[in-house]
């Protein structure tokens, strides 16, 4: 049956946590990053071609292999292993053989050629024909008889493919310095009482306000418009609701690795809006 009046009121008495409004912080804010200096910093093509070059093995995807591996101490079994394996016995009837001979079989799947225990075993691996058994391979641990099952294409990401993030990158290495620099700068003016608007425009800074909540909301519901990575605006967003009105602001670091290095940030609460009920 339909709820009665009385018993939705009460439920609105027993749940006021329910049926309120969140608190809501007016702040103003001050954020200084690469990102907020990238207009004074001059990227070229030379700088993020060299920087490709440097991190090549970053955008490589080796070809991995998995192969199937008979090892056993002495050549003339191996070689007479192979020749019973190019004959058409399968698999498990390999291991059999293998184990009777005193040696092992093993299968390495999905491996790089770094991946293999033994550099000899490695090599052959990744020269085999696939589906095929080779000659026996001598290795540090004895002789080997590979058959190569299944191979996954190595890849390379091209420059141009990458050039976006390289750009980010390089700009984070380039703007370390010069950020640094600026918040000293503007860590001694904060420290002189310099409020946010006085600051100099010169600076690099980017400066937000507005109201919202503590999930960094804004009243309308929608995330509040906080420029940077989001390790920044998580910071800034617990920041403002640790402070009081009026504290003065002061100047914070805070890592990004999503975007790499680091930004700085200082927040000041203007005004308070408690929760209040629906």
């Amino acid at each position: 049956p339909a709820s009665t009046e009385a018993e939705l009121q009460r439920w609105y008495d027993n749940h006021p946590d329910q049926y309120s409004t969140p608190e809501l912080r007016r702040v103003k804010a001050i954020i200084l990053s690469p990102q907020t200096l990238a207009k004074e910093i001059d990227i070229t093509d030379a700088d993020l071609r060299d920087a490709y070059n440097q991190r090549q093995a970053d955008y490589i995807t080796p070809e991995k292999r998995s192969a199937q591996v008979i090892s056993v101490a002495d050549e003339g079994k191996a070689r007479a292993l192979a020749e019973q394996w190019r004959g058409g016995v399968d698999w498990d009837a390999m291991q059999a053989a293998a184990d009777k001979a005193g040696g092992s079989a093993v299968q390495l799947d999905d491996s790089a050629e770094q991946g293999f225990p033994d550099r000899a075993l490695a090599k052959a691996v990744f020269a085999a024909v696939p589906a095929s058994v080779g000659e026996p391979i001598k290795g540090a641990l004895g002789w080997y008889v590979v058959k190569v099952v299944k191979v996954e294409p190595g890849s390379q990401q091209s420059f141009d493919a990458v050039k976006q993030a390289l750009r980010k990158r390089v700009l984070v290495e380039k703007g370390t310095d010069l950020m640094y620099d600026r918040a000293n700068k503007v860590d001694n003016l904060l420290g002189n009482g310099t409020s946010f608007d006085q600051m100099p425009g010169d600076l690099g800074l980017a400066g937000v306000s507005g109201t919202l909540d503590a999930e960094g909301n804004t009243r309308e519901g929608t995330p509040a418009p906080i420029p940077g990575p989001p390790e920044l605006r998580k910071a800034l967003i617990a920041a403002a609701f640790q402070a009081q009105k009026g504290d003065p602001p002061q100047l914070a670091e805070v890592q990004t690795p999503s975007e790499g290095g680091s930004a700085y940030y200082a927040v000041t609460v203007e005004d308070v809006s408690p929760p209040a009920p629906k």
